[in-house]
């Protein structure tokens, strides 16, 4: 079955993770792509502490920046590298978390056909989550669960930064 937890609230991955923990709990073998993160939120150590296979972004900002212009080629080829990745490992899991996928999607990085022809190859075979800010219509007709992640409040809004062990 396929999941997507989407929009602009806290807790998208945070669930995601909280899923793909419970998954290897029961022994379903787990496969994380991190996509425009910079591979030092707090889940990544626990993850695989857990047994997960975690697939970090080869490219590097600085400061746990996800996201800048200057920076877009450089990122997006790291993102194509990394979802050519988990089309190649795919088989062995039977979770498959994408986490910051609509991002991806949304802005062109990975073709339409190409996610939407791994996702209806995949979707009796294992689960898949999906997570990201951007809502993605013409995906949801794939999903078996979707989830609008609405924020209503965040400390954000008053210049209060990402916290570490909170927001990363």
């Amino acid at each position: 079955m396929i999941h997507l937890y989407y929009g602009d609230g806290k807790g998208k991955t945070t669930a995601a993770c909280g899923l793909a923990v419970r998954a290897a709990g029961r022994g379903l073998s787990v496969l994380v792509a991190q996509f425009w993160k910079d591979g030092t939120s707090g889940e990544i150590g626990m993850l695989r502490r857990c047994g997960a296979t975690v697939l970090e972004p080869d490219f590097r900002l600085d400061n746990g920046v996800t996201w800048r212009e200057e920076y877009r080629s450089a990122a997006e080829i790291a993102c194509v590298r990394m979802m050519d990745e988990v089309y190649r490992l795919h088989e062995a899991y039977g979770l498959i978390l994408l986490d910051e996928i609509t991002l991806v999607y949304g802005y062109g990085i990975i073709e339409d056909g190409q996610l939407t022809s791994f996702l209806e190859a995949n979707r009796a075979l294992r689960e898949i989550v999906m997570t990201g800010r951007k809502y993605a219509p013409e995906l949801e007709a794939y999903c078996d669960y979707v989830t609008d992640m609405k924020k209503i409040k965040h400390p954000y809004d008053r210049g209060i930064l990402a916290r570490e062990g909170i927001e990363y």
